[in-house]
């Protein structure tokens, strides 16, 4: 920062001394994916002794009196040479930005034959399981993480690079809070062993702008375990292909650099994705001669990768004699503009982890130059700055649904404000939330709501009350009078777990629920009145539950005949959820809690009983459910990644017929990846099914390697749904079963291709029905978007 400001100074005053006819140029030579200043670049007037040679910043300063046009020619040691025409009388500064040639290597190291590096490569893949310390779970380490969040509005692209770096590697001595403030500091101290962690403390945390909640989000998905002896690592959300896979040689050039002695003998390895586009990493790793393992490894991913937001990410990891991590250093730098080219209207995010093992003498890697007390200090500033404010209000609404009005009491979810619908018109409601201002472990919410085409009031109170215990325990209770959609079962809403707006849709089928794509479609929207008292209980890191109790009334037939002249039957349920994850993250923001889904398998249990009593009936009927699930998100490396989902069950004995099993349909012309996109609500009807979703996102496998259409970070996209079932006419003696609603004896499977990340924010998908297709009340194809902001 000082010598960027000292290199100004000295171009404005060397500018009032010079000649009119003298040309003067200064500036740095930099590398043009890492932005690090490159030493020793030859600079120089073509056809003239006039030249120099960078400094280890890669600065450089030249003048003379020459009268006529010159070309100023840049050149370095494998990289692509530039040259620029100087009129005479220039002054000026400039930055050069040097791309890598793939001869870089031959000519900077000494190569004996590729079959030297491969050799070695090779010896190290194949002692990966040998040298991950991950697969030794009799073997401990304590580490200490500490992380931090910097915001920074710098928008001259220079200087904001260079801050960047300087503060990635330790060097930025004297903060200038004025271009970058640090709004967020958490330190934690923890065990692990193979790949369980335990926390050993709780976190100490320091937090300016949003909430700790928010930012404790944000940095979700800025993982630490991450261990290049596996064929990918995860960033992001991103499966990127390690040097190490089996497959590296095919993705990555890879150049014996040098052998070093600390005390064992090292070779030191430089690797190169051969795509820029590709999600592959560049940088070095030193690998021990004899064992073959990662002494050290510093990566970093292109600037032309196919990850949105993402403007660096740096990864340095060490390792001690026993391959246990001792220091690992990350940082990354998001820019959450959606256009790339307007991040002067949104601050910049700095993220930075670093942990070092402490039953070790080794030290953090990065040296620290805010204090806590620096921090807490932001905190006015950072306030009082109106792009915080909104960063801060948009922030709480896509992470809770809520508003936020600065009182103890929240406008509540957005979704219940405005909204159409063919059976109510347009809605308007008044939703309102407690916050912990007003009481640290209860919340109230309330809701009063009003259609124009029903005439009819909705409402809602709902208290929940945090049990003060160190595993995680809710007791709520709720009174509700509003529609419900009847197609929607419990195990369904398990599927959205995660979704902030709403549990039982995407948030683009709810934008776009008033267009209907065809004139044939139900509605499954029904009055529902019910009182519930439920609890939602952490018995241990991998198990949760959920009790239910239900007492209500639940409408059937079409909400078109009238919101308060809607038949409905009683009912009482008893319910029990039970839901088993492995070494998942879960972030609670007050009473929600999100979980971080890893790759592997979640299972959910769903066991019901109660009974029901219909206006025929003299006593009431019994009846029973249950219900299995099991979805997982799994890594294919440099493929993409795979989500699915499969479910089964069935009802015990005869019910009414909006509590028979549903495959879920879609009426609009969105995609909702766990809705079947080509049939109808309540189109087709079971008491024992099977049903599964399928998603492979290929992350550009093959747009990357495609000239020009590489530059759009296209995504490839394919899906797959089918479900099945069986459906009895005993449940006519309860409620006739309407005639639109259809038995799954015949499997109903979709398929789908689609492009995702168009302009960073829409997929587009062309969905086929594979069966059915005698069904004219749906079409048998159709194209289908959506919106999805994705790394």
């Amino acid at each position: 920062m000082k010598k960027c400001v000292f290199i100004l100074f000295l171009l404005s005053v060397l500018t009032i001394s010079v000649q009119a006819v003298e040309t003067l140029v200064v500036g740095t030579v930099v590398d043009y994916n890492t932005g690090l200043p490159i030493a020793n670049a030859n600079v120089y007037y073509k056809g003239t002794t006039i030249g120099c040679a960078t400094d280890n910043e890669g600065l450089f300063f030249l003048r003379t009196d020459n009268s006529k046009t010159v070309w100023l020619i840049v050149s370095a040691v494998g990289y692509k040479q530039q040259k620029f025409k100087i009129e005479p009388g220039t002054q000026g500064g400039m930055q050069v930005e040097l791309q890598e040639i793939n001869t870089m290597l031959e000519d900077v190291f000494a190569i004996p034959d590729d079959s030297h590096v491969l050799t070695l490569l090779a010896r190290t893949r194949a002692s990966r399981a040998a040298n991950d310390i991950a697969n030794y779970p009799q073997v401990s380490s304590e580490y200490e993480e500490r992380a931090e969040v910097y915001f920074s509005q710098l928008t001259e692209r220079h200087l904001k690079r260079r801050l960047w770096k300087n503060l990635q590697k330790g060097m930025l001595i004297t903060p200038d809070s004025d271009i970058l403030l640090p709004v967020y500091s958490a330190k934690k101290h923890y065990l692990r062993k193979g790949t369980a962690v335990s926390k050993l403390e709780d976190d100490s945390v320091v937090a300016a702008g949003p909430s700790t909640d928010d930012y404790s989000l944000l940095l979700t998905n800025f993982d630490t375990n991450i261990n290049f002896y596996h064929s990918s690592v995860n960033i992001m959300g991103k499966e990127f292909l390690s040097p190490l896979a089996g497959v590296g040689n095919n993705h990555y050039r890879f150049f014996l650099a040098d052998s070093v002695s600390v005390p064992e003998k090292r070779y030191i390895v430089h690797f190169r994705s051969k795509n820029a586009y590709s999600l592959c990493f560049n940088g070095e790793m030193e690998i021990d001669s004899l064992t073959c393992a990662i002494r050290r490894i510093e990566a970093f991913i292109p600037r032309e990768a196919s990850v949105n937001y993402l403007t660096s990410y740096n990864i340095e990891q060490v390792f001690d004699s026993t391959n246990r991590l001792s220091t690992e250093n990350l940082s990354a730098i998001m820019n959450p503009a959606i256009k790339s080219d307007s991040s002067h209207i949104f601050p910049s995010i700095l993220l930075t982890r670093s942990k070092h093992i402490t039953n070790t003498n080794s030290k953090t890697g990065i040296i620290r130059p805010f204090s806590t007390q620096q921090i807490t200090a932001a905190i006015d500033s950072t306030n009082n700055t109106p792009v915080f404010r909104i960063a801060k209000f948009i922030a709480h609404i896509i992470n809770t649904g809520n508003i936020p009005t600065g009182t103890m009491v929240d406008i509540g979810n957005v979704t219940d404000i405005l909204g159409y619908s063919k059976y109510e018109g347009f809605h308007i409601g008044l939703p309102f939330v407690s916050n912990q201002k007003l009481l640290k472990n209860v919340e109230f919410a309330a809701l009063v709501s009003y259609g124009f085409r029903d005439h009819a009031y909705k409402g809602k109170g709902q208290v929940r009350y945090l049990l003060p215990t160190d595993k995680r325990h809710i007791i709520s209770a709720s009174y509700s009078d509003g529609y419900s959609y009847s197609d929607v079962s419990s195990m369904y809403l398990q599927l959205r777990e995660n979704n902030s707006f709403c549990t039982d849709q995407d948030f683009t089928y709810m934008l776009f629920s008033a267009v209907r794509s065809n004139s044939a479609a139900t509605y499954p929207a029904v009055r529902r009145r019910e009182f519930r008292i439920w609890s939602e209980n952490e018995w241990t890191n991998n198990l949760e539950t959920e009790f239910n109790l239900r007492i209500g009334r639940m409408g059937y037939g079409s909400p078109l005949d009238g919101y308060y002249n809607m038949p409905s039957y009683k009912y009482k349920t008893l319910s029990a959820m039970f839901r088993v994850g492995f070494e998942e993250r879960k972030i609670d923001l007050f009473m929600r809690r999100i979980h971080v889904h890893n790759n592997y398998p979640v299972l959910y249990l769903m066991l019901e009983g109660g009974s029901f009593l219909t206006a025929s009936m003299e006593r009431e009927r019994l009846y029973g459910r249950v219900s299995l699930m099991v979805k997982q998100n799994v890594s294919l490396g440099i493929c993409g990644t795979l989500s699915y989902a499969a479910m089964a069950g069935g009802v015990i004995g005869k019910v009414p017929y909006p509590m028979l099993e549903y495959l879920v349909g879609n009426q609009t012309y969105t995609y909702d990846p766990y809705r079947f996109t080509l049939a109808n609500q309540m189109q087709y009807a079971a008491d024992f099914y099977i049903m599964g979703y399928a998603h492979w996102n290929m992350q550009g496998l093959m747009f990357n390697a495609i000239p020009y259409i590489q530059r759009l970070h296209l995504r490839e996209l394919f899906e797959f749904k089918i479900g099945w079932g069986m459906l009895s006419n005993k449940h006519n003696s309860i409620l006739q079963i309407p005639d639109y609603i259809h038995s799954l004896s015949k499997p109903y499977i979709e398929a789908g291709v689609g492009i995702g990340n168009i302009l960073r924010v829409a997929d587009v998908y062309a969905v086929f029905r594979l069966t059915n297709n005698k069904d004219n009340s749906v079409p048998w194809w159709g194209i289908r978007t959506r919106f999805s902001l994705d790394f």
